[in-house]
């Protein structure tokens, strides 16, 4: 009888785990937002010439460059918070109230009403040698990002920390924020090229 109790718990443990895992469905939604993000920051960013890559509407505005590379290195950075959070206890009570919040993660991060400062290790600071080097960073970097949703049984859905600017996110959720950051950052890429003083190809 004692062996089979323990049998039950072990089995009882399993499932909670795997339910914390993602499902087919979870990852494709993510896998299909970072690949869409992906073609539209590369489309925004190829075509761009020397000129254009370094112009700022003013001293204390970031150039296309300086947002390029901020997306690029920041792509890392909320990957490394997602796996540190894995080794934090979970909280299931906590993660189940925070289920099917991605939408409104999305469109929050779109809200440029408020600005908000970068932490300062992912402040550009002309990190990459030209734009040919932070490309293949970029590409690399999301491609580690996207192989890892594909392929982890990590628990992403059961462990929790707060963001700043959105409140507590699943580590899951805080893979869905790069899609987000980049997606918001595009949108200040967009108000860059529309400055009227932007160079002339």
């Amino acid at each position: 009888m004692k062996r089979l109790f323990v049998v039950l718990i072990y089995f009882a443990a399993l499932q909670t785990t795997f339910a914390q895992t993602l499902s087919t469905g979870e990852r494709k939604f993510l896998i299909d937002l970072l690949e869409e993000n992906s073609k539209k920051f590369l489309t925004k960013i190829e075509q761009v010439s020397d000129e254009q890559w370094r112009f700022k509407p003013s001293s204390d505005k970031w150039s296309v460059g300086d947002i390029a590379e901020h997306i690029t290195i920041s792509e890392g950075f909320l990957f490394s918070i997602a796996q540190k959070l894995l080794q934090s206890l979970p909280d299931p009570e906590k993660a189940k109230n925070l289920e099917g919040n991605e939408q409104r993660i999305l469109a929050k991060a779109m809200d440029r009403t408020t600005k908000a400062q970068a932490p300062e290790p992912i402040k550009p600071q002309g990190k990459f040698t030209s734009k040919f080097e932070l490309i293949a960073a970029f590409k690399a970097a999301r491609e580690k990002t996207i192989t890892y949703i594909k392929t982890t049984s990590d628990p992403l859905k059961n462990h929790v920390a707060p963001h700043p600017a959105v409140g507590d996110l699943t580590a899951y959720q805080w893979l869905v924020w790069i899609v987000a950051h980049a997606n918001r950052h595009d949108a200040q890429l967009e108000e860059v090229k529309a400055n009227r003083n932007f160079p002339k190809i």
